[in-house]
């Protein structure tokens, strides 16, 4: 079922497991076949994923039935329906569920310490310039 992205003004799909050298207009020409399309956008750093955003979402339902499982340059794309861009959580926490939030929080340190800047480290003991803070 195909969902509203109000951040992006249409309706998103995720692609997944393409090839390196698929770029923007290779999908541009495989997705338009199925309506308007608002925005592409293919990962560079995360290589192997890109999204595509329709205007109409019988164009986005229509596109994922048909293009799920289809070859593109050598490889079987996966393409799903996005999840609406606002409704991804915090960081830490927030109910998005993710790598991120599966972490144990920052680790805390028992002491800390603070430098004196006023000594000077050539002629003191840099031992000596570091105090312990409450």
């Amino acid at each position: 079922m195909a969902i509203f992205d109000r951040t992006y003004g249409g309706y998103r799909l995720f692609i997944g497991d393409i090839s390196n050298r698929v770029g923007k207009y290779d999908l541009e020409r495989e997705f338009d076949y199925y309506g308007p399309i608002l925005d592409v956008w293919v990962a560079r750093s995360a290589q192997g994923l890109a999204f595509v955003v329709y205007k109409y979402p019988e164009d986005a339902e229509r596109a994922v039935r048909e293009s799920n499982g289809r070859i593109l340059q050598g490889r079987r794309m996966r393409v799903e329906h996005a999840r609406p861009y606002e409704s991804r959580g915090a960081r830490y926490g927030g109910g998005g569920g993710g790598a991120m939030s599966r972490r144990s929080p920052p680790r805390r340190y028992r002491f800390r310490y603070k430098i004196n800047h006023s000594c000077s480290l050539l002629r003191h003991n840099f031992a000596m310039c570091i105090t312990r803070a409450l």
